[in-house]
Order: structure tokens, then C-alpha cells, then sequence
């Protein structure tokens, strides 16, 4: 179930800096690469399943939240020395992140912890886990591009890239894999997902940290997908929300983001935004991606119903943002205003049995 706890440690990653021992640009954050290695894992799965492979969505699902919650514990870690820990000593290392997620988070969920400890310690679902590595991998190797342009002159620079590409060569079997790395219409797909790293969510203030349109998308996805973990939903219900969590704020790759202010005030906006909207998906996005995926990406990104789950667990996302900057010290006058009317709003509020209220004090 998604408790105030959980809440906040999901939100912990965006705080967590990645290649800082690298000259580096904005928006390289462990929230940022995990919610890019969560849609190129969406593009790996349905290439497989073109190929007539099946895939155990529920257990790919839930191994990418695994790792998310292994890797939040273990970001810091420099990859050849992590690789060489896990080698020599995994299951101890394992048993030590257990134990951080034990006292971090008390009230997780049983069963999910207990499958989560069968993720890392068992070796079933090695399709599903392969494919979860796969494209963690071509996260990396996305960041990686950018990273190597900057350091181009730096020592080790080259070292790091044969590394990356040998890592990826282990999976070059995965048809998803071919095509991104044959820079196909998958690749550029993967490279305006990416562009969502850079826009940044209240981009009229200042906050700490500040997150983009990429990451508030995982973490909505990661908050429904435990609302109805709690709801008892059944597998197509739990995986749909998921994916359309992830997607939903897609089509602002294409049109930016139009802040709440204007969407509520000025009339019909929301309508011929919706029109724009999909106009766009069609010209720009869906050309990119296999014809027998674009009526469920055009699904995913419909954004969702006023009212339900999936709408509180975006407000949510958005009111996390503006608390956890106050906590920092940073505030404005936008988001105190938009604090405090997602605030009024949720007041008391139980949607569909999971009680909204608890989390917005």
C-alpha cells in the first residue's frame, strides 16, 4: 500500500546526482535515468512480444520497482566496483539493502518485499530480468553520449564507453536492443523520451530539487501501481494504470508544459489542447514506434480521469514537489498557491477506497 513513508522515499532519487565525478549537464539524476530506463523497458518488452515472445508483464513490472528501490540505496556506487561487490558478495549486499528498506520503510507492503527479495535472490523470470537490465544499460549508454562529449579529453573517458558497449553486447540478442542500437525509429523514439529530462516541472520558481516532466511521470506510475497494489486490482487494471502513469505527461515532449493557472482559466483550453494534443502524437510521436502500438500509445497518453486514482496520485507527485522544497527552504508564490489549492482539494478525500487526505497536510 502507498504510505507517507513510502511516498517520501520513492521522491529520494531526485535528489540523488548522477556521473558527479564527471563534467556534467542539468538533469542527470537517479529519478531521471530509472524513469528513462522504465519506458525504454516498455519499448524492449513490446518489441519482444512482436517477435512471439511472452512476457510476464506483472513480474517485469514489478523487477523494475525492485531495482529502483536496490538502486536507491546503492546509486553512489561507482558501476566496475559495484559489479565487483555484487560478484563477491551479492547476497550479503542484498541482505544489507533488505535491511535499509526494513528500517526506511516499516510499513512496505510483506508480500512485496518477500517478492522482492525472490527478484534478487533467485535465479526464475531471467527473461524479464534480462530485459530490466537491458535497458538500464541503454539509459546508461543514453546519458553516456552526452557525458562523453563533455569529458572527451578526460583520463578513463574510453574505458567507461567500452565498458558500456561491452555490457550492452550481452544483450544484443533482444530485438529491442538491435533496434535501438541500428539507430532505427525505436533510437529516436528513446532520444525524444530522453528530451523530457529537461523540462522541468514548475519551471516558473525555484525548487530543491528540481525535477523534470521525466521523473514525475515514474513516480506517478510507481504511486498508482501502489494504491491498487492496497485496491487488490487484478493484473490488467494494475499494469494499465502503470504504463499510463508513465506515459501520461508524454505529449508535453511536444508541446511543453501549460501550467495549471492558464489550463483552469481560460475556457475550452483543456478541449483544443486535447485536439493539439493528439494531432501531434500522431505527426510527431506514433511514425516512431511499431503501427500495432500506436492505439495503446495513443491510450496511454490520454491523460487521466477527473476523480480517480490515477488523477490523485498525479496531484500527489505535484504536491510532494512543492513540500519537499519548502522543507528545503525554497518556496514561491506559485507554489504555495498551487500547495495550498491541491491541498483544499484533497481535504478528507478517499477515491476509490485509498485515503488522498493523510498525504496532503
Amino acid at each position: 500500500m502507498l504510505t507517507k513513508n513510502l511516498a517520501n522515499f520513492l521522491y529520494e532519487t531526485a535528489s540523488m546526482q548522477r556521473w558527479n565525478d564527471h563534467i556534467r549537464v542539468d538533469g542527470f539524476t537517479e529519478l531521471d535515468k530509472q524513469a528513462h530506463k522504465a519506458m525504454i523497458l516498455y519499448v524492449l518488452a513490446r518489441h519482444e512480444e512482436d517477435e512471439g515472445v511472452k512476457i510476464n508483464w506483472r513480474v517485469l513490472v514489478e523487477g523494475l520497482i525492485f531495482e529502483y528501490i536496490h538502486r536507491s540505496f546503492l546509486t553512489d556506487i561507482k558501476p566496475p566496483v559495484f559489479h565487483e561487490l555484487a560478484r563477491e558478495c551479492g547476497k550479503e549486499l542484498n541482505a544489507w539493502v533488505y535491511l535499509q528498506v526494513g528500517e526506511r520503510v516499516p510499513d512496505l507492503n510483506a508480500e512485496f518485499k518477500n517478492r522482492m527479495e525472490h527478484w534478487f535472490d533467485n535465479t526464475d523470470n531471467q527473461l524479464e530480468k534480462r530485459l530490466v537490465k537491458a535497458a538500464h544499460y541503454l539509459a546508461t549508454q543514453w546519458e553516456f553520449a552526452i557525458i562523453y562529449r563533455l569529458n572527451i579529453d578526460r583520463y578513463g573517458i574510453e574505458t567507461t564507453k567500452h565498458e558500456i558497449e561491452s555490457e550492452l553486447l550481452n544483450y544484443a540478442d533482444l530485438a529491442g536492443v538491435r533496434q535501438i542500437t541500428f539507430k532505427s525509429p525505436t533510437k529516436n523514439f528513446i532520444d525524444l523520451i530522453g528530451q523530457l529530462r529537461y523540462q522541468k516541472r514548475w519551471a516558473q520558481s525555484q525548487r530543491m530539487p528540481s525535477t523534470s516532466v521525466l521523473g514525475h511521470s515514474l513516480i506517478v506510475a510507481m504511486f498508482g501501481y501502489f494504491c491498487n497494489l492496497q485496491r487488490g486490482m487484478d493484473d490488467t487494471a494494475t499494469l494499465e494504470d502503470f504504463w499510463r502513469g508513465l506515459f501520461h505527461d508524454l505529449p508535453e515532449v511536444l508541446t511543453r508544459d501549460i501550467v495549471s493557472p492558464i489550463k483552469k482559466n481560460v475556457a475550452g483550453l483543456d478541449e483544443v489542447l486535447g485536439r493539439v494534443e493528439v494531432k501531434l502524437i500522431n505527426e510527431k510521436i506514433l511514425p516512431l514506434i511499431p503501427q500495432n502500438w500506436h492505439k495503446d500509445m495513443l491510450r496511454l497518453t490520454q491523460g487521466f480521469k477527473k476523480g480517480s486514482v490515477m488523477k490523485g496520485c498525479d496531484d500527489l507527485a505535484a504536491y510532494m514537489e512543492v513540500k519537499v522544497s519548502e522543507d528545503c527552504g525554497i518556496t514561491s508564490r506559485y507554489m504555495q498557491e498551487g500547495g495550498r489549492a491541491l491541498k483544499n482539494q484533497y481535504k478528507d478525500k478517499v477515491i476509490d477506497g485509498i485515503d488522498f487526505g493523510q498525504f496532503f497536510v
